[in-house]
């Protein structure tokens, strides 16, 4: 009423009615990110829909949720994950108009866990690129990426297709790739354990080692 009244003597000030809404639209954004306060619909939550979910392992759950409504491509999105029912969702990576990530399909899990690390593979197709190029290949973007579930951070990266997937307890990951090789991500960077041809299915982490079978031969390698 004060304002209304001081407005309409002209005696308020353009910053004044601009800090004012500052500070109301402050005090709504505190409301929904204190805990417990979220409305439906204001925000992503460690409850999401079923057709949302991309993984689970025990607790810990990756989803993707719309986050605009996006413009002439479509809408955008991004994906998030929970560690544990009772804390606010981890932003893992944002996707733009219109690009729908698919997950790879391969022998094991994907997303897959491990410890406090969950790694996926997949691809979508670029709009603007299917648009203007007509499609195909070139307009088809891979993601291999590895993330820690206690941060939100990324741990390993590849732009590459995999027909198999798996990550270790420490978050590096190994992948065959379509021409059979076994392809891998670790502190010091991207290397080959074998060129192949590797038996997609026969990949499996434990702990910080990777297993294959290649040739009838079972091999081992340590990712540090």
């Amino acid at each position: 009423m004060f304002e209304r009244a001081v407005r309409r003597q002209g005696l308020i000030p353009r910053a004044w009615t601009v800090l004012t809404g500052f500070a109301l639209a402050t005090a709504a954004t505190i409301a929904v990110l204190a805990p417990g306060t979220a409305a439906a619909g204001s925000g992503p939550t460690c409850r999401p829909s079923a057709h949302q979910v991309l993984g689970r392992s025990g607790t810990a759950v990756v989803f993707r949720r719309r986050t605009s409504a996006g413009g002439e491509y479509g809408e955008e999105s991004a994906l998030y994950a929970c560690l544990k029912r009772r804390q606010r969702p981890l932003h893992l990576t944002s996707f733009g108009e219109g690009q729908v990530p698919k997950l790879e399909h391969v022998p094991g899990a994907n997303p897959a866990f491990a410890g406090s690390y969950v790694a996926l593979a997949y691809g979508f197709v670029e709009p603007a690129c299917a648009k203007y190029m007509g499609g195909g290949p070139q307009c088809e973007v891979f993601v291999i990426a590895s993330f820690n579930l206690r941060t939100g951070r990324v741990r390993a990266t590849a732009s590459l297709p995999a027909s198999s997937l798996v990550v270790t307890l420490a978050g590096w990951i190994a992948w065959v790739s379509p021409t059979g090789q076994l392809e891998a991500v670790d502190s010091g960077g991207k290397l080959t354990l074998d060129g192949g041809p590797v038996e997609a299915s026969s990949v499996r982490a434990a702990g910080e080692t990777i297993r294959w079978s290649s040739a009838g031969t079972v091999h081992s390698a340590e990712l540090r």
